[in-house]
Protein backbone atom coordinates (compact mmCIF):
# COMPACT_ATOMS: atom_id res chain seq x y z
CA UNK A 1 0.00 0.00 0.00
CA UNK A 2 0.97 3.40 -1.07
CA UNK A 3 0.81 6.34 1.08
CA UNK A 4 0.87 9.93 0.27
CA UNK A 5 4.31 10.42 1.50
CA UNK A 6 5.30 7.77 -1.31
CA UNK A 7 4.83 10.04 -4.07
CA UNK A 8 7.65 13.20 -4.47
CA UNK A 9 6.38 16.66 -4.35
CA UNK A 10 7.94 19.22 -6.78
CA UNK A 11 8.98 21.82 -4.38
CA UNK A 12 6.59 24.67 -5.97
CA UNK A 13 3.45 22.23 -4.89
CA UNK A 14 4.72 21.92 -1.37
CA UNK A 15 2.18 24.33 1.30
CA UNK A 16 4.17 27.33 2.46
CA UNK A 17 2.78 29.75 4.57
CA UNK A 18 2.60 33.41 4.03
CA UNK A 19 4.32 34.07 7.19
CA UNK A 20 7.35 31.86 6.16
CA UNK A 21 7.21 33.40 2.83
CA UNK A 22 7.37 36.82 3.95
CA UNK A 23 9.91 36.02 7.26
CA UNK A 24 12.35 33.97 4.29
CA UNK A 25 11.96 36.66 1.89
CA UNK A 26 13.06 39.30 4.64
CA UNK A 27 15.81 37.94 5.85
CA UNK A 28 17.82 36.79 3.07
CA UNK A 29 20.93 39.13 1.45
CA UNK A 30 19.17 37.74 -2.06
CA UNK A 31 17.28 40.36 -3.49
CA UNK A 32 13.62 38.39 -4.14
CA UNK A 33 12.05 39.86 -7.41
CA UNK A 34 7.92 38.19 -7.55
CA UNK A 35 6.51 39.00 -10.95
CA UNK A 36 3.97 38.63 -13.59
CA UNK A 37 4.24 36.26 -16.72
CA UNK A 38 4.99 40.11 -18.01
CA UNK A 39 8.22 40.40 -15.76
CA UNK A 40 6.33 43.28 -13.77
CA UNK A 41 6.81 43.38 -10.11
CA UNK A 42 4.38 42.20 -7.75
CA UNK A 43 6.38 41.46 -4.68
CA UNK A 44 9.81 42.64 -3.96
CA UNK A 45 12.05 42.31 -0.37
CA UNK A 46 13.86 44.58 1.44
CA UNK A 47 17.32 43.43 0.02
CA UNK A 48 15.71 44.23 -3.54
CA UNK A 49 15.07 47.55 -2.84
CA UNK A 50 18.63 48.06 -0.74
CA UNK A 51 20.41 46.27 -3.96
CA UNK A 52 18.62 49.09 -6.67
CA UNK A 53 18.21 51.87 -4.75
CA UNK A 54 14.23 52.07 -5.11
CA UNK A 55 11.58 52.03 -2.58
CA UNK A 56 9.21 48.85 -2.19
CA UNK A 57 6.62 51.05 -3.72
CA UNK A 58 8.97 52.21 -6.52
CA UNK A 59 9.70 48.72 -7.54
CA UNK A 60 6.27 48.00 -7.83
CA UNK A 61 5.28 50.30 -10.43
CA UNK A 62 8.13 49.07 -12.66
CA UNK A 63 8.69 45.84 -15.11
CA UNK A 64 12.09 43.42 -14.89
CA UNK A 65 13.11 45.61 -18.19
CA UNK A 66 12.83 48.97 -16.38
CA UNK A 67 16.65 47.83 -14.32
CA UNK A 68 17.91 46.03 -17.62
CA UNK A 69 20.44 48.86 -19.13
CA UNK A 70 19.20 49.48 -23.08
CA UNK A 71 22.32 47.21 -24.31
CA UNK A 72 20.87 44.39 -22.25
CA UNK A 73 17.23 44.34 -22.91
CA UNK A 74 17.50 41.59 -25.15
CA UNK A 75 19.71 39.51 -22.24
CA UNK A 76 16.83 40.07 -20.29
CA UNK A 77 14.01 39.27 -22.40
CA UNK A 78 15.59 35.85 -23.14
CA UNK A 79 16.33 34.89 -19.59
CA UNK A 80 12.19 35.77 -18.92
CA UNK A 81 11.47 33.83 -22.10
CA UNK A 82 13.34 30.82 -20.79
CA UNK A 83 11.70 31.13 -17.35
CA UNK A 84 8.10 30.75 -18.93
CA UNK A 85 8.84 28.20 -21.64
CA UNK A 86 11.37 25.87 -19.41
CA UNK A 87 10.65 27.15 -16.00
CA UNK A 88 13.54 28.31 -15.10
CA UNK A 89 16.81 29.93 -16.01
CA UNK A 90 20.28 31.45 -14.42
CA UNK A 91 21.95 34.24 -16.28
CA UNK A 92 24.52 37.22 -15.13
CA UNK A 93 22.69 40.63 -16.16
CA UNK A 94 24.00 44.16 -15.82
CA UNK A 95 21.18 46.60 -13.99
CA UNK A 96 21.28 49.92 -13.34
CA UNK A 97 20.27 51.57 -9.46
CA UNK A 98 18.02 53.64 -8.85
CA UNK A 99 20.90 56.80 -9.21
CA UNK A 100 22.21 55.55 -12.31
CA UNK A 101 24.98 52.89 -11.07
CA UNK A 102 25.79 49.96 -13.48
CA UNK A 103 26.07 46.90 -11.53
CA UNK A 104 25.77 43.35 -12.35
CA UNK A 105 23.55 40.50 -10.69
CA UNK A 106 23.63 36.89 -10.85
CA UNK A 107 20.13 36.14 -11.55
CA UNK A 108 18.33 32.47 -10.81
CA UNK A 109 14.31 32.58 -11.27
CA UNK A 110 11.68 29.82 -11.32
CA UNK A 111 8.18 29.86 -12.74
CA UNK A 112 5.44 29.44 -9.94
CA UNK A 113 1.59 28.32 -9.85
CA UNK A 114 -0.47 31.51 -11.30
CA UNK A 115 1.39 32.67 -14.15
CA UNK A 116 4.21 34.49 -11.52
CA UNK A 117 7.72 34.15 -11.68
CA UNK A 118 10.64 34.58 -8.54
CA UNK A 119 13.42 35.65 -9.20
CA UNK A 120 16.51 35.76 -6.64
CA UNK A 121 19.35 38.07 -7.51
CA UNK A 122 22.71 38.43 -6.25
CA UNK A 123 24.55 41.64 -6.77
CA UNK A 124 28.31 40.26 -8.21
CA UNK A 125 29.68 43.39 -9.45
CA UNK A 126 32.76 44.03 -7.03
CA UNK A 127 33.68 40.13 -8.43
CA UNK A 128 32.84 40.97 -11.67
CA UNK A 129 35.27 44.03 -11.36
CA UNK A 130 37.77 42.03 -9.78
CA UNK A 131 37.78 39.47 -12.44
CA UNK A 132 38.15 41.77 -14.83
CA UNK A 133 41.32 43.90 -13.31
CA UNK A 134 42.60 40.22 -13.05
CA UNK A 135 42.72 39.57 -16.60
CA UNK A 136 44.09 43.21 -17.27
CA UNK A 137 46.64 42.73 -15.03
Amino acid sequence: MRSDTDTPLKPLELPVSEDWHRDFSADTPYGVFVTDERGRYLKVNPAACRITGYTEAELLEMHFYDLAPKTSRTAAELHLRAVEQAGHSQVELPFRTRHGELRWWSVSAIRLSGARNIGFCKDITDTKRAAEALQKS
